[in-house]
C-alpha cells in the first residue's frame, strides 16, 4: 500500500529549487506559486516527502532565479533574491522552526540572477549578482548576521594587503592583450 503524499504547494517551474544533504536527509527549499519560499524534506533512508513549511510568507521572492540552502553544522540558511533586488536569508535549526526571513544590506540585486552559497571553513558564503552584472560577496559565521553586499573586487583588495607579495591578484596580475 502506498501512502498519500504529503500536500505540497504547486512550486514555479522557473524558480530553481537548491538542496542540503546529510545521510538520512534532503532538505529542499522552491518558490511557489504565489512568490513564497518553501522548504520541504526527503526521507533518504525510507524515501518519503515530509510536510511543507513556509519559510517567509511576507516576503515574494523572484521565481527566475536561483535559491540557496546551505547547512551549517544542525542549523539550515535559506537565501533567495526577493522582487526588489533584494538578498533575503532565514534559517532554522534541526526540529525548529524557519525564522523571520530578513534582508542583507547592501546593493540591489538582480530578480533575475538569484544567489549561490557553500559552507567555508568560516561559516557561510554567498554571491549574487547586481542589476548591472557586477557580482557581490556577503558571509556569515552561523547563518544568523550577515555582513553587508559588497563588491568583490573590493573584498579581494582588501584581503590582497594580508597576501605575500608575490601572490598574484586582480590588482596586480598583468593585463593580457
Amino acid at each position: 500500500m502506498v501512502s498519500a503524499l504529503p500536500a505540497l504547494p504547486m512550486m514555479v517551474a522557473t524558480a530553481r529549487p537548491a538542496i542540503a544533504a546529510t545521510a538520512q536527509r534532503i532538505d529542499v527549499i522552491a518558490v511557489c506559486e504565489e512568490g513564497w519560499l518553501y522548504s520541504f524534506p526527503i526521507d533518504r533512508v525510507n524515501p518519503a516527502i515530509g510536510d511543507a513549511q513556509a519559510v517567509g510568507l511576507s516576503v515574494l521572492v523572484s521565481s527566475f532565479a536561483t535559491t540557496a540552502l546551505v547547512r551549517a553544522g544542525t542549523r539550515l540558511v535559506a537565501l533567495a533574491v526577493d522582487i526588489e533586488g533584494q538578498l533575503r536569508v532565514a534559517h532554522k535549526d534541526d526540529g525548529g522552526v524557519w525564522s523571520t526571513i530578513s534582508v542583507v544590506a547592501g546593493a540591489v540585486l538582480s530578480p533575475c540572477g538569484g544567489v549561490s552559497a557553500a559552507a567555508v571553513s568560516t561559516g557561510i558564503a554567498a554571491v549574487a549578482m547586481t542589476s548591472d552584472g557586477q557580482p557581490c560577496w556577503t558571509t556569515s559565521t552561523e547563518g544568523t548576521e550577515w555582513t553587508a553586499l559588497m563588491p568583490v573586487d573590493i573584498y579581494i583588495l582588501r584581503r590582497a594587503d594580508h597576501l605575500p607579495e608575490h601572490h598574484p591578484t586582480p590588482a596586480r596580475q598583468p593585463r593580457l592583450n
